[in-house]
């Protein structure tokens, strides 16, 4: 029998959507540069951003690449002549998701994860990341307690 369980959750177990065309999100974004001291306009924030971001995407190898959002979000610093370290362009990335989703929620179903726990097996958790915290390609695995 099994000891372990690995569930994948986007688009497995969790609907997750965002919006990144709002423009409550860019004037944020804006709003938290300024506060490092790196000046844009949520417009001009919004248009750097998929800029550097398809920049990001051709280095991969094209148009559905998903880049690591902490290279861009320390690009944007850097052009304002602001220093940057990884910690900062984490945290810019968990903000910029944050203020994005508009909805993470289970899918129907996913009590499988009871069965699991009663039989006293080990769950993880997975999920490929898309450019946020932990970076683009990174797969990253955990309990998954908080189900």
């Amino acid at each position: 029998m099994y000891q372990n369980y690995i569930f994948d959750l986007y688009g497995t177990l969790a609907d997750i959507r965002t919006d990144e065309d709002k423009p409550y999100l860019w004037k944020k974004l804006a709003e938290l540069y300024a506060s490092f001291g790196a000046f844009y306009s949520p417009a001009e924030l919004k248009r750097e951003f998929r800029r550097l971001e398809q920049k990001e995407k051709e280095t991969l190898g094209g148009k559905d690449a998903e880049p690591d959002l902490r290279r861009v979000f320390a690009k944007l610093y850097q052009q304002r002549e602001i220093v940057c370290d990884d910690t900062q362009a984490k945290m810019t990335a968990v903000f910029f998701r944050t203020l994005s989703r508009e909805k993470l929620a289970l899918y129907d179903g996913v009590e499988v994860f009871k069965g699991v726990e009663e039989k006293g097996k080990e769950r993880l958790l997975t999920f490929q990341c898309t450019g946020g915290l932990y970076g683009a390609g990174t797969l990253y695995a955990g309990n998954c307690s908080l189900f």
